[in-house]
């Protein structure tokens, strides 16, 4: 399933905001999940010594989702690894080198990896010496989303069928009607949706969206339900 998102009252009502795909959903859930950002913003995995466990769900992420891998084989060599195919080219410290996009590249390891220390919500893995360091395009496709699942599933308890809908807060559910439809794509900004007549609501559940004083999801939910909620909340 997918959704879409669309503004309730005045001028624009019915105005379609932002749509989301279904990869879009089940990337978003897993990038939350793997990073478990604590309330200092830094992932759960980090540890005392400033790196990330390297068996969490977040250094298996990054497998899936990054493009490259640095490796800091010693102190005067690297390794890249273009992570789609494995493969790879190593650096000596300052020693030009042709790269993965065919143009000459070089890196001063101590400098770089001193930077990366110096950064305080570093994203780091492996020890100290030998660290490991992601980056390049982020790979968002469904087939990387669909992989990066099959991990989470066999490496947590987290199951992808509780994570199908786009996370929303309290204020979006006041302000929009987030709305489950088959292909996301067919939706863009601007559009307009008849919603009242799309979903025949009840009148109660209707006029709860319409007041921006509750927030209301219908996704997935039957309408009996909804209505019983909005009971509850007056």
């Amino acid at each position: 399933m997918a959704e879409i998102a669309i503004k309730i009252g005045g001028p624009e009502d019915g105005s379609v905001v932002e749509s989301f795909t279904d990869a879009r959903i089940g990337y978003t859930h897993a990038q939350m999940i793997c990073r478990n950002l604590g309330d200092d913003r830094l992932p759960a995995d980090r540890q005392s010594n400033g790196l990330c466990r390297n068996d969490g769900l977040l250094r298996k992420w990054h497998e899936v989702h990054s493009e490259f891998r640095l490796d800091r084989i010693s102190r005067d060599e690297v390794e890249i690894v273009r992570l789609s195919d494995k493969e790879s080219i190593r650096f000596q410290n300052g020693v030009v080198r042709t790269g993965f996009n065919g143009r000459p590249q070089h890196i001063w390891i101590e400098e770089y990896f001193s930077r990366v220390y110096a950064t305080p919500r570093r994203v780091m893995f492996g020890s100290t010496g030998y660290e490991s360091v992601y980056g390049g395009r982020t790979d968002v496709s469904g087939a990387a989303v669909d992989a990066c699942w099959e991990m989470i599933e066999r490496h947590s308890l987290h199951d992808r069928d509780d994570y199908r809908l786009w996370p929303t807060g309290r204020l979006d559910l006041k302000h929009f009607l987030f709305i489950s439809v088959e292909d996301a794509q067919e939706f863009e900004p601007g559009q307009q949706v008849q919603w009242r007549d799309a979903l025949s609501l009840p009148s109660a559940v209707e006029m709860a969206v319409e007041d921006r004083d509750q927030d209301v999801d219908i996704r997935g939910v039957p309408i009996e339900i909804v209505t019983r909620e909005m009971a509850w909340q007056r």
